[in-house]
């Protein structure tokens, strides 16, 4: 199992794209940030097999909180921890509250076929 901490949360999806493909100038800022945090962190070959990925979400209150914005991470993550983000097979999504700084931690596991 691999393990990643992010301390860039994704951005809402609502603010991904101008119409249905253009990023927008956030967007793709925010994901470049991810995806230079996780390569820091991941020194391994890209996962190529089916994956199940555990997200816990940090944040310091309840408001504005979605935990459906993970189509920004798990683009981020696409030639730096996996080779498509098709491969994601299973995930469990968990929010946690209470804590002083926003920040996402990741568990990546190859899934057995």
């Amino acid at each position: 199992m691999e393990k990643l901490t992010l301390s860039i949360t994704p951005i809402s999806t609502n603010k991904l794209y101008i119409g249905k493909k253009i990023l927008t100038d956030e967007a793709r800022k925010n994901k470049r940030a991810m995806a230079y945090e996780a390569s820091q962190q991941f020194h391994r070959r890209l996962f190529d097999k089916p994956v199940g990925v555990n997200l816990h979400f940090f944040y310091p209150d309840r408001r504005c909180n979605d935990i459906d914005n993970k189509k920004a991470l798990y683009d981020a993550l696409t030639n730096v921890v996996w080779v498509d983000d098709r491969l994601v097979d299973e995930e469990h999504v968990f929010r946690h509250y209470g804590f002083p700084e926003r920040r996402v931690e990741l568990e990546i596991y190859e899934l057995q076929t």
